[in-house]
Formats: structure tokens, sequence, C-alpha cells
């Protein structure tokens, strides 16, 4: 007979998908809205450590991971998100285990969204470091 309490290692998969939208949501014709699907998703990825992710990644089906950068890229697309989807792309592809597995993600798609915000005006980047804040603060 199986106890009601987890066994450690279920207990830790349970608390790093805790928090996690449902795999559907990233579909392409999703009935949930996509704003609060991002919204979700950030902030469930960046409360994890960079080895939690990791391993959160390993857990996630092929599948989900392709559909999570699809929905990613088209995140990306959209005015309002467009900086917040960069940045969970950008963490994303750095991890193994989000991008191993077949045609898991479209690395010309994710190049191109990547590269465009390196082409933008100075004026519009975001400083992304403390002295940098500082330095455009002072001009």
């Amino acid at each position: 007979a199986r106890s009601a309490t987890p066994l450690p290692d279920e207990s830790a998969e349970l608390d790093l998908l805790s928090g996690f939208p449902a795999p559907e949501a990233f579909k392409e014709r999703s009935r949930h809205d996509p704003g609060d699907t991002f919204k979700d998703f950030r902030k469930w990825a960046r409360r994890l450590a960079v080895w939690d992710l990791a391993a959160a990644g390993a857990k996630l089906d092929v599948a989900v991971r392709r559909d999570i950068f699809g929905f990613l890229l088209r995140i990306c697309e959209r005015q309002f998100y467009r900086l917040q989807g960069r940045e969970v792309l950008h963490m994303l592809i750095s991890l193994d285990e989000w991008v191993d597995g077949d045609d898991v993600i479209d690395g010309a798609a994710i190049v191109k969204i990547l590269d465009a915000m390196e082409k933008r005006p100075a004026a519009l980047q975001v400083p992304s470091t403390p002295l940098e804040r500082l330095e455009r603060h002072q001009r």
C-alpha cells in the first residue's frame, strides 16, 4: 500500500511545478488568456533557482517545452510583453534541459527575436546593470 505522504522525490517534483500554468495554455489556439499565462509562467520561472528551473525543464515533456518556446516567441511579438518575453526566452535557452530534444526550439526565430533587442537604439534600451542605469541617469 502506498502512504498518503509523498516520498521526498515526489514532493520535490510537485514543488518544482507548483504554480506552473496548465500545459495546454501554451498551445497556439489555447482558450487560456496569453497575458495571464505569460505572467504566471514568468512568475513561476523567476521564483526558481537556476538548478531547479533546469530540473523542472527535464521533467517536462518535449512537446510541452516546444509549445512553451512557441508561446514565448508569440509573446515577444506583442508590444506590451516584448522585453519580459525576451528575458524569459533568454533564461530558458541557456539551460540544456529546456532545449534538448527534437525541434524543441526554432533557432532562427529565437535568434531573430534576440537580435532585434540588440539592434534597438540605445535610447530605447533598458539599462541592465545598476552602473548602466546610473550612467544613463547622469547623461
